[in-house]
């Protein structure tokens, strides 16, 4: 195989890079030229990966009109990720990069050792430092608990050899990154691994909209001018208020509700790696409106539709428009959304 040193990208990641389809980059690969796509590294050819440098150089001599996008870590980190593939189910690997990336941020914010000490931690013990860490940090900040359960749920395959070496090299990589980038590196292995198994993979988050979710989207696009608070009652992993927050430049406070933890646990690591002072509960608000009192500027929602249900309680003060048939929810979201405005 090759240098491990080197960054390898997929046929996906090439396109992403130059900002062009899939289609584009299997022409360049299988079209004669009189510079030739670079080829494969070795033993990849199944599922065939390129050096970076290769292929940037590439793109230089043959696609001078072409701007390659920037990057600030996240093929990087998106490599070191592909150690663990085969071994380690794809999202808790993200999940495991996003606490790192979240970790680090939180230790610089707070100027503390917490994250020289697991860096400075021999391979083998990374995790344990990175939860002992994770402990040492909630005493002050209730943010680093996203961190620990993380830890809890890796325990599982975090001391096999090839996790531990793969764990090492993420962990040098989130190093390496500059701070403000943290967030970009995260969010792009987040949309890859989510990406790559479609919103129906079997992780509880197939009815939460993705990382650059097109009706996510439109919804902060249509959210964004409003000045106030912008409520989500499916935030899901926060990809709505996110981005309604970004393109408001930070104007709006944002509150979302959230039934699936995991969900939620990677909503909330999302915004601290941005700085957004999100408040987010977990609550399925179909069964109990956990704050009757909240009246939002916007409300926005990409729930789940054409779900069957069954309200606990009939005579719920949203159900203003009737009770909602148990064979659609789609009423009791409306009826929600209208109460909390």
């Amino acid at each position: 195989m090759s240098d491990s040193s080197k960054v390898l990208l997929t046929p996906s990641q090439i396109a992403d890079l130059a900002g062009v389809s899939r289609g584009a980059v299997t022409n360049w690969r299988k079209r004669p030229s009189s510079i030739p796509f670079p080829e494969p590294v070795p033993g990849s050819e199944a599922k065939p990966l390129y050096d970076q440098s290769e292929v940037i150089a590439w793109l230089a001599a043959t696609k001078p009109e072409i701007q390659i996008r920037r990057d600030h870590g996240q093929a990087a980190l998106t490599h070191a990720l592909n150690a663990l593939r085969g071994s380690v189910p794809a999202f808790e690997a993200t999940e495991l990069a996003l606490a790192l990336c979240c970790a680090r941020k939180l230790s610089a914010e707070a100027d503390d050792s917490n994250w020289q000490r697991i860096r400075a931690s021999d391979p083998f013990h990374m995790v344990e430092a990175l939860r002992e860490a994770a402990n040492r940090g909630a005493a002050q900040d209730v943010r680093w608990r996203d961190v620990s359960a993380v830890v809890d749920e890796i325990g599982r395959w975090a001391r096999a050899r090839n996790a531990i070496d793969a764990i090492s090299a993420v962990v040098r990589v989130v190093d390496a990154m500059a701070p403000e980038y943290l967030a970009e590196a995260a969010d792009e292995v987040l949309r890859r691994v989510a990406g790559e198994r479609g919103r129906a993979a079997g992780y509880g988050l197939g009815e939460h909209g993705l990382v650059g979710s097109r009706v996510s989207t439109l919804l902060s696009n249509l959210a964004a001018p409003a000045n106030g608070l912008v409520y989500d009652p499916a935030c899901g992993i926060g990809e709505a208020l996110i981005q309604t927050w970004i393109k408001s430049a930070g104007k709006v406070e944002t509150v979302g509700h959230e039934i699936n933890e995991q969900a939620l646990g990677i909503a909330r690591m999302r915004s601290s790696l941005r700085g957004i002072d999100a408040k987010f509960v977990l609550q399925d608000v179909l069964d109990w409106d956990p704050d009757p009192e909240l009246r939002a500027d916007v409300v926005i929602a990409e729930p789940p539709f054409g779900l069957s249900w069954r309200s606990q309680n009939i005579a719920d003060p949203r159900w203003v428009f009737g009770v909602p048939p148990t064979n659609s929810s789609e009423m009791a979201w409306i009826q929600h959304a209208i109460a909390d405005r």
